[in-house]
C-alpha cells in the first residue's frame, strides 16, 4: 500500500514540472513574474525533495551539465577582486541560473516525448500570435514605423526586440522542420506547424532584427549541409542553398522595412569606419566600438579578467581614455557574449563558458538531430552581435530551451 502515495506523489511532481515550464514559456511573452516564479517552481520542485542528495551524484557525471555550474563558480570567485560589490552582486543574481536551471534539469524524472512537443507547440503558437500582432501594430502605422528603420527603431514586439527575433527565427525553422515529421496527434497538426514556420519566416524578415536573421541563415544553412551528407542529396541540397541565397534578396525588393534596414546598416558603418561613434542613433557602430573597446579592456588583465562586477566601470575607463569626447549614453556594455565575458572573467572564464555552450552540442552526437542542431546555431549566432546571456529574457530562452530539447534532442 505505501508505494501508491509514493507512486501518486511522483506523477504530481511532474505534473508540476510541465505547470512550472508551461509558467517559464507564458512569463517570457507576458510577465517577468511569471518567469521567475515557473524557474522558482521548476528548482524547487526537483531540488527539495528527499531523494535529491542521493540523485544530485549524476550531476558531476554529466559535463553537458556541470560546466554551467563551473561558469556560475567562475563568477562568484570574481567577486573577491570586484572592486564594485553592488555591481557584481547583480551579476551573480543572474547567474545563478547557470547553477540551477542545469541541476534540476539534470536529475529531474524523465521528460517523456508526447508532453514536450506539446510545451514547445504551445510556445510555436505563442510566438505566431505575436507575430500576428505586430504585423498589425505595424501595419496600423506603416508609414511611421518603416521610416523609423533609418533611426535603428523596429516594429512593437511582446518583448525585447532582439531576444524576440531569435526566439521567432528558432520557431520558425523548427515548425517547417516539425512538417517533416510523423504521428502527429491531430491530422491538421503538420499544416499547422508548415503554416506558422512559414508565417514566423515572413515575419522575422518584416522585423528585420540582425541577430535574428543572422541565426535563421546560419542555422537553414547548417541543417542544409547536414541534410546533403546525411542523406548524400547533392543536387537538392545544392539547390536548398542557391534558394536560401537568394531570399535575402527577395526580401530586398519586396519587404520596405528590410530595405530600410539595410540601408541603414549600410550608413551606419561608413559612420564608423570614419569614427563617427558620438551619435545615438549609430547602433551598429556602437556595437562595432563596445566590441573594441571590451578587447581592449580585457587584455589588461587577460587570464582572470577584472572581475564581473567591474565590467561597466573598466568599459568606462577604456572609452574615456581612447574617446574623451564620447557621451556616457554611448559607452555601452560590449555587444558580444564572448568579448563581454572576456572583460569579467579573462580567458579563462571565455574557455569554461565555450566548454559550457559547445559540449551539449557535440556530446552524445546531438549535432546530428536537426532541431538541436537549429537551436544552438541560431543562439551561438546572437553571441556575436548581443551579449544575450547577460539579461533574464536572454539567459531564459538559451538555457530553458536547450535543456528542454536535451531531453529529446531527436524530436
Amino acid at each position: 500500500m505505501s508505494a501508491m502515495p509514493q507512486l501518486t506523489l511522483e506523477r504530481a511532481r511532474v505534473y508540476l514540472n510541465l505547470l512550472a515550464c508551461l509558467a517559464i514559456v507564458t512569463g517570457l511573452f507576458f510577465s517577468r513574474v511569471a518567469l521567475s516564479v515557473g524557474m522558482i517552481v521548476l528548482v524547487s520542485n526537483v531540488v527539495l525533495t528527499k531523494h535529491f542528495l542521493v540523485s544530485w551524484k549524476s550531476y558531476f557525471r554529466k559535463p553537458e551539465y556541470w560546466l554551467f555550474g563551473l561558469f556560475f563558480l567562475l563568477v562568484l570567485i570574481s567577486g573577491l577582486y570586484s572592486e564594485h560589490f553592488d555591481g557584481f552582486l547583480e551579476r551573480l543574481k543572474g547567474k545563478t541560473a547557470f547553477l540551477l536551471l542545469p541541476l534540476a534539469f539534470c536529475i529531474m524524472n524523465p521528460l517523456e516525448r508526447k508532453p514536450l512537443r506539446a510545451i514547445l507547440l504551445y510556445v510555436f503558437l505563442l510566438s505566431c500570435g505575436s507575430a500576428i500582432w505586430s504585423l498589425v501594430m505595424y501595419f496600423s502605422d506603416f508609414e511611421a514605423i518603416t521610416s523609423a528603420y533609418h533611426q535603428a527603431k523596429v516594429i512593437p514586439t511582446p518583448f525585447h526586440h532582439v531576444r524576440f527575433s531569435v526566439l521567432v527565427a528558432f520557431f520558425a525553422i523548427f515548425g517547417l522542420f516539425m512538417f517533416t515529421r510523423k504521428n502527429f496527434v491531430w491530422k491538421f497538426e503538420r499544416w499547422l506547424w508548415l503554416s506558422g514556420g512559414v508565417l514566423l519566416s515572413i515575419y522575422l524578415h518584416i522585423l528585420a532584427v540582425r541577430s535574428g536573421l543572422a541565426g535563421y541563415y546560419m542555422a537553414t544553412i547548417s541543417l542544409t549541409v547536414l541534410y546533403i551528407f546525411q542523406h548524400k542529396k547533392y543536387l537538392q541540397g545544392g539547390a536548398a542553398l542557391v534558394l536560401i541565397a537568394l531570399l535575402p534578396a527577395a526580401a530586398y525588393f519586396t519587404v520596405p522595412s528590410f530595405k530600410k534596414k539595410l540601408e541603414y546598416m549600410k550608413y551606419d558603418m561608413e559612420m564608423y569606419s570614419k569614427r563617427y561613434v558620438n551619435k545615438k542613433n549609430y547602433s551598429d557602430s556602437r556595437r562595432f566600438l563596445s566590441i573594441e573597446m571590451a578587447i581592449n579592456s580585457g587584455m589588461q588583465s587577460p587570464i582572470w579578467g577584472h572581475g564581473y562586477g567591474d565590467i561597466r566601470n573598466e568599459m568606462k575607463k577604456t572609452y574615456r581614455q581612447q574617446f574623451p569626447n564620447l557621451a556616457e549614453n554611448n559607452m555601452v556594455n560590449p555587444h558580444n557574449q564572448f568579448a563581454f565575458t572576456f572583460v569579467g572573467l579573462g580567458l579563462m572564464g571565455l574557455f569554461v563558458l565555450l566548454l559550457a555552450l559547445l559540449f551539449p552540442l557535440f556530446s552524445q552526437g546531438r549535432w546530428k538531430y536537426p532541431a538541436f542542431l537549429a537551436f544552438n546555431v541560431v543562439l551561438f549566432s546572437s553571441f556575436f552581435t548581443e551579449h544575450t546571456l547577460e539579461d533574464q529574457f536572454g539567459t531564459a530562452i538559451y538555457l530553458f530551451f536547450l535543456l528542454l530539447l536535451m531531453k529529446h534532442p531527436d524530436l
